[in-house]
């Protein structure tokens, strides 16, 4: 049987109020902070961060430390260029795959395609923009192995807001959702990535404090939970790329 999420009564409401209220003038706040200026239990102030970072009211910047904004993403140039460019567009899109990963890896990648996932209905006129600013558009699935300069390469694939059933910050995806869009396209866009690494930045993922059963939740909607399972050790790979990803992650 689901159990249901806990009513959202008045006295949470306050509750949450007063906690955000001590982030109204700082970028960030530790726990002792939070313990020192908060009069409730430790068990209920991690009960109440533990919602709102649910929600995406609050995010972890470090072990210990939070923040009302989402961490940005280490971009590189071409990443930044390409942010600043859906940030400053009309079409509900967002960047996900290895410029939200790249500082959980392991590998540097010197050039890799971007990967941006849009509304269908706004997919058109977004890549008109992409075109516009001198980036090649390839879209998602289509390709057999890319070709060209990576760096200004862009794979866009159509997702509906509704069926991405994952929250998505400031035009950038969330590592959890990043990390099952990469593997997505590494399998149907035949993205050059290697298995092993993906594994690897899961490992990095759980180890930095990503929710992994939030990454579990989004997985299991675009049907990549089996894969999900088969990283981490639970099922048995039922390829040899599931078993490079477990390999990975084990390592």
């Amino acid at each position: 049987m689901t159990r249901s999420a806990p009513p959202i009564t008045p006295a949470r409401q306050r509750a949450a109020a007063h906690l955000l209220e001590v982030f109204r003038d700082r970028s960030a706040v530790d726990y002792a902070t939070l313990t020192a200026e908060i009069d409730v239990s430790p068990r209920t102030l991690d009960r109440q961060l533990g919602v709102l970072l649910a929600e995406g009211r609050l995010f972890r910047r470090s072990h210990g430390v939070y923040s009302r904004r989402p961490p940005e993403p280490g971009l590189n140039p071409e990443g930044v260029e390409l942010l600043a460019l859906l940030r400053g567009s009309d079409a509900d899109a967002h960047l996900t795959g290895f410029d939200v990963l790249a500082p959980y890896a392991h590998q540097f990648a010197h050039g890799y395609e971007h990967l941006v996932y849009c509304h269908p209905p706004h997919a058109s006129g977004l890549t008109s923009e992409l075109s516009d600013a001198h980036w090649l558009v390839l879209p998602a699935g289509r390709h057999a192995r890319l070709s060209g300069t990576p760096e200004r390469t862009v794979v866009l694939r159509g997702q509906a807001h509704d069926a991405r059933r994952y929250p998505v910050r400031d035009h950038v995806a969330l590592p959890e959702k990043a990390w099952v869009d990469l593997l997505r396209e590494v399998r149907r866009s035949q993205l050059a990535f290697d298995y092993g690494e993906l594994g690897r930045i899961l490992r990095s993922l759980e180890r930095a404090g990503t929710p992994l059963a939030r990454l579990r939740t989004y997985a299991r909607s675009v049907g990549y939970h089996a894969w999900v399972q088969a990283a981490l050790g639970e099922r048995e790979p039922a390829s040899g790329e599931q078993a490079q990803l477990a390999a990975g992650y084990a390592a």
